[in-house]
């Protein structure tokens, strides 16, 4: 089921994003998505996502470089570092949001540069940088409230009802305290002193 939701989720914002960017805008939608889903299902398949997610945006705007996939990888790191925090409060997820609209701004404006594009004029980049942290500021809690009331529909975990995934396989998961156990100090009958 996590699976399927998460396909289904990335499926409609690749759609959504491929509709913008005919605009000319950038938003990067997906990488938030990545980001909800590198922190709520998984690592593993939220890698495998950015993959080919990046991939497919890359495909279809014909670019010649694959700098796509490196962006939404960058989320899911980002993802990945918050996972082992649990947030309280659904106005947590705006620095994430903030931070995802910059590197899309900054990939984008590389992206560009690395092909031989001439690059965007300074001040153009940093209004650029301005709308997309504050789209990221908006856009990030309102996707994570209405991805977990769909969660929540479907009995997963999300970014606010449910425990965060694990780092890794089996085992401690890095970053996470060892369990602590209260001892009691056990003295042999006969060596008890008076």
């Amino acid at each position: 089921m996590k699976i399927c939701f998460e396909i289904t989720v990335l499926a409609l914002l690749l759609l959504a994003e491929l509709l913008i960017g005919n605009v000319g805008l950038n938003l990067g939608l997906t990488a938030f998505a990545l980001f909800y889903f590198s922190v709520t299902i998984s690592m593993e398949n939220a890698l495998c996502s950015a993959v080919i997610c990046g991939c497919i945006l890359d495909g279809i705007y014909g670019r010649p470089g694959l700098f796509s996939p490196l962006i939404l990888i960058c989320a899911v790191l980002g993802g990945w570092t918050l996972r082992r925090y649990a947030a309280y409060h659904l106005l947590e997820s705006m620095l994430p949001g903030i931070l995802i609209g910059e590197v899309v701004t900054l990939g984008g404006a590389l992206a560009v540069r690395w092909w031989g594009g001439s690059p965007p004029p300074l001040e153009l980049l940093i209004w650029q940088m301005i709308f997309n942290g504050a789209l990221g500021l908006l856009l990030m809690p309102a996707l994570v409230a209405v991805l977990d009331y769909f969660a929540t529909l479907l009995r997963l975990n999300g970014f606010m009802t449910g425990p965060r995934s694990r780092l890794g396989g089996g085992g401690r998961s890095f970053g996470a305290r060892p369990r602590t156990v209260n001892q009691r100090i056990v003295v042999p009958r006969g060596d008890r002193r008076r």
